[in-house]
């Protein structure tokens, strides 16, 4: 337990809440995912105190038995050279492309400024905890104005459109434009994103962008897997059995008025046959998507993601120098 949470959490009632994610590596597509918690044999009380409480289900306990210390040495040994191998594995596999490095600066902020297991159980909630995983220079909140032109505006809160497979496998992420208000004096925004996939909800989103006075304008970028994927790994179009899927997320602001939204999908370069199966299939709206290199979408979408690019390249070459 100390290895996931690192922290006594127990309080005066001597129970807590316990919560940690998992997210799978890449372009992985996750078919199911399942646990066991794995205890010492438990005495009579507390197999009724669990039972009798509704604590947790007790079909999740697995109780362990040794007969010897010997025993528990050489499994625990086999366990530790197992996670090793898998370490091992994980290290060799990286790779260093631009948007790896961006993931390195990610993981590297998380470390250094992340939720605190504490905080995490404080606020026991699935969808804000997704949120908080998000690197925060992906949402850029700027005061007043119309949404910018590059946005196509949908009407109600939800966004839409179909994705084949090749089209997926070309799709990087989605960015939102929010243009809100807010009346009376200050307030604190909070929202919901909700997406599904052919009507079936997939990864809801919530959490707050801080408390106003006057009307802003809210842009923040999300990746295909963070909204639809199974555990954020990639889509899996066989579990459908469908050649085109409907994409789709709700948008819901709370504590101020949504007036208008917008949103552009990112991806890679299209080849010409594949532009011309999305228009004749009416599949997405045209304008909605934009071809650009990584720095020159950040530049135009996510200008405080550039600089932090800028300066994490910037470090990395003074540390060569010495």
């Amino acid at each position: 337990m100390e290895n996931l949470w690192g922290v006594d959490p127990f309080g005066p009632n001597d129970s807590s809440s316990f919560q940690f994610g998992v997210r799978s590596s890449g372009d992985a597509i996750v078919k199911k995912c399942g646990f066991r918690l794995l205890c010492k044999p438990l005495e009579d009380d507390s197999e009724t105190l669990y039972q009798d409480n509704q604590l947790l289900n007790p079909a999740l306990l697995y109780e362990i038995g040794h007969d010897n210390k010997e025993t528990t040495t050489e499994e625990e040994s086999s366990a530790h050279l197992s996670l090793q191998r898998w370490r091992t594995h994980e290290d060799n596999n990286m790779t260093s492309s631009e948007e790896d490095r961006e993931s390195e600066i990610e993981e590297d902020d998380a470390t250094r400024g992340g939720s605190h297991p504490a905080d995490i159980m404080a606020d026991f909630s699935v969808e804000k905890y997704r949120y908080s995983g998000i690197h925060t220079s992906y949402k850029n909140i700027i005061p007043g104005g119309d949404m910018p032109e590059e946005f196509v505006s949908v009407e109600g809160g939800t966004i839409s459109f179909m994705v084949s497979e090749d089209f997926y496998d070309k799709f990087l992420g989605l960015v939102l434009c929010v243009v809100f208000n807010v009346e009376n004096g200050e307030k604190e925004i909070f929202f919901n994103i909700v997406p599904h996939i052919n009507g079936q909800r997939r990864n809801v989103l919530s959490g707050t962008l801080g408390s106003f006075d006057s009307g802003h304008i809210w842009i923040q970028y999300l990746k295909p897997n963070v909204l639809w994927g199974m555990l954020e790994g990639a889509v899996d179009f066989l579990e459908f059995d469908e050649d085109y899927l409907r994409f789709s997320l709700t948008l819901i602001v709370s504590g101020g008025t949504m007036e208008k939204l917008g949103y552009v999908l990112r991806c890679k370069q299209l080849d010409n046959e594949l532009k011309a199966v999305l228009e004749d299939n009416q599949l997405v709206d045209p304008a909605s998507l934009w071809e650009l290199e990584f720095r020159e979408f950040l530049r135009k979408f996510l200008p405080r993601r550039m600089e932090e690019l800028e300066a994490y390249e910037r470090s990395i070459r003074k540390r060569q120098v010495k």
